[in-house]
């Protein structure tokens, strides 16, 4: 032990670690103090949209006006994750990213929601099929969004099947209005020109199949009933019923439910 101290090379190397150790010390005190200067504090908040988007629903001189006080720290002491949740905070902007620009700026770069569909009356839906709670008034001031509706978590799924709906009526001009999907999993469609499809759940016979089933009969129920808003009833194993009661009723009534016992004329597609 004591013929290590008497080493020069164990000397050195313990005199280069303390020396080592005492610059870094001094480096990193010299760095704290230097990054406490006012020169470092956050002055500039710098909003943006991504590259070839624009804000169409927030304005960018808007968010400039969140108090840069609220960002705690300096720029090399700012909490970015806390910076982009304030951002987020706003119902229209789905995802926000910050990063630092020297010497005394925080870009933050904004990801709006595009508006795709109404949900369940009072929400919006965005393309990404994610319901947010933008004000509906600030976009459907027309009425074309289309409306649609089902429990929490599907959201998705409905919109994939008014895509589906989109593309498959396309050949006849028409195009889903409203694609609600009940609790108990059942479907219903509204289209343009008035018509109403009771789809049912899913099952053996698919949906496509449902509605080919009507898309063949449909000049022959628009030849004895033209000018009709009708129900059609795509529920059943086989066939199809139609009803104009939602003609009489009106918009908002209540649909008929069919009756289990009748059995549709498979040849018309009309209850005998």
């Amino acid at each position: 032990m004591s013929r290590a101290w008497h080493d020069i090379r164990v000397l050195n190397t313990a005199a280069n670690g303390l020396f080592a150790a005492s610059l870094a010390a001094c480096i990193a005190g010299g760095i704290w103090w230097l990054s406490q200067r006012p020169a470092f504090a956050i002055r500039h908040l710098l909003v943006s949209a991504p590259p070839a988007t624009n804000l169409t629903h927030l304005h960018e001189s808007t968010l400039k006006l969140l108090p840069i006080e609220q960002v705690a720290g300096n720029f090399f002491m700012a909490d970015l994750r806390q910076v982009r949740a304030m951002f987020e905070l706003n119902a229209w902007v789905r995802a926000a990213k910050v990063r630092r620009v020297w010497p005394d700026t925080l870009a933050i770069e904004i990801e709006e929601h595009r508006p795709f569909a109404l949900w369940n009356g009072d929400r919006l839906l965005n393309t990404f099929g994610e319901p947010f709670s933008g004000n509906p008034a600030d976009v459907d001031e027309d009425g074309l969004l289309p409306r649609l509706a089902g429990p929490d978590g599907e959201a998705r799924r409905v919109q994939q099947v008014y895509l589906d709906l989109l593309q498959a009526l396309a050949p006849l001009d028409l195009y889903p209005e409203e694609v609600e999907l009940s609790e108990r999993r059942a479907w219903r469609v509204r289209l343009s020109d008035g018509t109403e499809l009771l789809l049912g759940r899913e099952g053996p016979v698919s949906m496509a199949q449902r509605i080919a089933s009507w898309v063949e009969l449909r000049p022959e129920i628009k030849r004895r009933l033209p000018g009709q808003s009708l129900t059609i009833d795509l529920r059943y194993p086989s066939g199809l019923a139609i009803s104009v009661a939602s003609a009489q009723l009106g918009r908002d009534a209540p649909l008929p439910q069919p009756d289990p016992a009748a059995r549709p004329n498979r040849t018309s597609g009309t209850r005998p």
